[in-house]
């Protein structure tokens, strides 16, 4: 059985379920249920509507595994979390739980005959990046002692990144600079997203398919301690290894030299420079990336800063017992 548990996520067929013959005993029959949620701010959004479970498991008696839950709603009914399809927990064997919040965001049983899972399949960045879904998964074994309640920690399923143009400080500290036009090429936007493939969520046959682009009109000088975002909330993107010259940032800005006020006289630059391949986007992780123009090519990057996204304000913890 401990062979099982380490391999209850291997490329194996899936069959129906025949609880006839999954041996359970009395003492064994304890329901699977919701219990209390961690009261930490951020949570409304799933107390007020629910999320999904999928509920998969394996023994001796179904080596091929065995769905228990299949985007199962659970929700809050007088401040107790409920489901409709009461399962049971089994012993001698392997559980994972996966959730996923809003209950619609598209995941779902793949139908592929090699092994059992549930994928977000083609899921497409929309153009706007504000897409949000929160996942949870958790396996247990029942083969030894376990604890027979089961923390589902909701994380933000994407990596949230921004870009703040500032001009550089070193060169053209008294210079003015009008910001016209930021573009974000080559970033993955499209894959699929799967879940009970191993113990963590994975990305697969990521493609890039988008171009993420703001315009910024009238005359603005750029703010020279604050400079301009990307994005006000940031752009919501597939988790991804960042290759070098890989990820493209365009910029399109005026600068006047020191002194001058009149806009037409303004040079007109347009400057190409690829993200810094020193981090990875990881999911439920913030990135802002602060690139400096000048008047010399090329644009320069500081450090990206790396934050926790939202943290407790934005996921929090469901206990099932």
């Amino acid at each position: 059985m401990r062979k099982l548990f380490l391999t209850m996520f291997a490329a194996v067929a899936l069959v129906g379920c025949n609880r006839e013959y999954v041996p359970v005993s009395p003492q064994e029959q304890h329901a699977i249920s919701f219990g209390t949620v961690d009261t930490r701010a951020g949570l409304s959004d799933l107390q007020r509507d629910g999320f999904g479970v999928w509920a998969l498991f394996y023994n001796e008696a179904q080596p091929t595994g065995c769905w228990l839950l299949d985007n199962e709603k659970v929700y809050l009914q007088d401040g107790v979390w409920t489901y409709d399809n009461t399962q049971l927990w089994v012993s001698n064997s392997a559980f994972g739980f996966f959730a996923c919040y809003p209950q619609d965001a598209g995941f779902a049983v793949s139908t592929s005959t090699d092994y059992p899972f549930v994928a977000l399949k083609d899921f497409e960045t929309p153009d706007a990046a504000d897409q949000d879904i929160l996942v949870a998964t958790t396996i247990v074994s029942t083969v030894d002692e376990y604890d027979e309640t089961v923390p589902l920690t909701f994380k933000h399923l994407f990596s949230k990144v921004n870009i703040r143009i500032k001009q550089n400080k070193g060169t053209n500290e008294r210079d003015n600079f009008i910001i016209d036009k930021i573009t974000l090429r080559n970033a993955m936007t499209k894959g699929t997203c799967v879940a009970f493939k191993s113990e963590d969520i994975v990305w697969e046959d990521m493609e890039a398919t988008k171009t993420f682009v703001k315009e910024i009109p009238g005359d603005d000088i750029i703010d020279f301690s604050t400079g301009i975002l990307l994005s006000d909330e940031g752009l919501m993107l597939l988790p991804q290894t960042i290759a070098p010259n890989k990820v493209e940032l365009e910029i399109s800005f005026r600068v006047g030299l020191e002194g001058e006020t009149d806009l037409n006289n303004f040079e007109s630059k347009t400057y190409k420079a690829y993200l810094p391949n020193t981090v990875n986007w990881e999911a439920g992780k913030s990135y802002t990336y602060t690139a400096q123009v000048s008047t010399y090519n090329p644009i320069t990057f500081l450090s990206p800063m790396v934050e926790s996204w939202g943290g407790s304000q934005s996921g929090g913890t469901i206990i099932i017992k």
